[in-house]
């Protein structure tokens, strides 16, 4: 009895990681045949201004579907800071990204896209097709901690009073004609200079906009499913 028993848990093991691995494969194919939004900087539209302390600025993204289904009910959202610049650096736009563009947001917005929202504010993306959105961004005036003096003290230069721009945001669609929620975070940073050595952009000064450098977070983009 006891070796009978203990083929019947070794059968039973089997097909449990038989189950396991048709399920995964299962999964697999349906990622592979349903929507999927990447998002990349696509150029600068409007110059870096300040206004009463305050800065404006806006760019275009492109949104390309590189699945196998429509990405319907595509929006976009985002929201600036100003980065403090300092060992935070490293994880806070993920968290940031993370905390507005968290499951309950997009569960909320989902419904209120289903309902029927004008092409202005969700748009559908074909399989292989891409669509640009603009990004117009304002932002209040800095508070004193966002204010960053560069170069360092310890340089021994004149310092100037910075601030680091930073958009965290997240593309909200659903696949086809199903209805669950997908997301593709996004992070970008706004510089001014050489793409090759951007730097901080001087508080209150304008920058052109072939000065102005939008790039994309180096250690991540966020969550995207």
């Amino acid at each position: 009895m006891a070796v009978e028993g203990g083929k019947q848990a070794d059968a039973a093991r089997a097909l449990a990681d038989l189950t396991a691995k048709q399920f995964s494969a299962s999964q697999q194919v349906i990622e592979s045949q349903r929507a999927s939004i990447s998002v990349a900087f696509a150029s600068v539209l409007n110059p870096v201004t300040f206004h009463d302390g305050g800065l404006s600025l806006a760019f275009s993204v492109t949104l390309k579907n590189n699945g196998r289904l429509p990405a319907n009910k595509v929006k976009v959202r985002f929201k600036p800071y100003f980065s403090r610049w300092g060992k935070n650096i490293f994880s806070e736009p993920m968290e940031r990204q993370r905390d507005y563009c968290s499951a309950p947001n997009i569960t909320r917005d989902s419904r209120i896209a289903l309902r029927g929202l004008t092409n202005e504010d969700a748009v559908t993306v074909l399989p292989g097709d891409t669509k640009a959105w603009d990004i117009n961004l304002g932002m209040g005036p800095p508070t004193d901690s966002e204010i960053i003096e560069w170069p360092p003290a310890e340089s021994r230069l004149p310092q100037t009073k910075r601030v680091f721009p930073i958009i965290v945001g997240c593309v909200d669609y659903q696949s086809g004609v199903m209805t669950n929620a997908h997301q593709t975070g996004f992070i970008f940073e706004i510089q001014r200079g050489d793409p090759r050595m951007p730097s901080f952009i001087t508080f209150g000064e304008d920058v052109p906009r072939e000065n102005v450098i939008v790039g994309q977070y180096f250690f991540g983009q966020g969550k995207s499913y």
